[in-house]
């Protein structure tokens, strides 16, 4: 590969990412607008819709989940939110967001995810629960 070939790589990588980006967050807000104490839907319903939707595809939603993950770990300790250190790589965000990257092509993300609509959140704060803020 020269120079040129390299650039003309790299600038196609960059307009991928970008459009994979504003792909994300387009399905971040609308997934969100479905309502509160839907959490596990929602985990589910995003990664089926970023990896059918964006260029991307399923990276795109393996990168989205984990991108989530680690802004509730920065929440938590640069800012010392509890919610944050307690949702932050909560297993059921893994088996939610793995379930919802597997859905298939010919099924409609709503229709795969909607049994996870009445399901509980995991009341089990992640790894790092303990490290809200200290009590005074």
């Amino acid at each position: 590969m020269n120079e040129e070939q390299a650039a003309e790589a790299g600038q196609a990588l960059a307009q991928t990412f970008g459009e994979d980006l504003d792909c994300i967050r387009k399905i971040r807000d609308e997934v969100r607008a479905t309502g509160p104490g839907k959490t596990r839907y929602q985990h589910c319903l995003g990664n089926c819709r970023i990896s059918k939707e964006c260029p991307s595809g399923r990276a795109a939603a393996w990168f989205a989940s984990l991108w989530k993950e680690f802004g509730d770990l920065r929440k938590c300790i640069a800012k010392g939110a509890q919610n944050a250190c307690d949702s932050a790589f909560q297993g059921d965000d893994f088996k939610d967001n793995r379930f919802g990257r597997s859905c298939p092509v010919v099924l409609p993300c709503e229709q795969h995810c909607e049994g996870l609509l009445e399901q509980e959140r995991d009341l089990l704060p992640g790894p790092f629960g303990g490290l809200g803020p200290t009590p005074r």
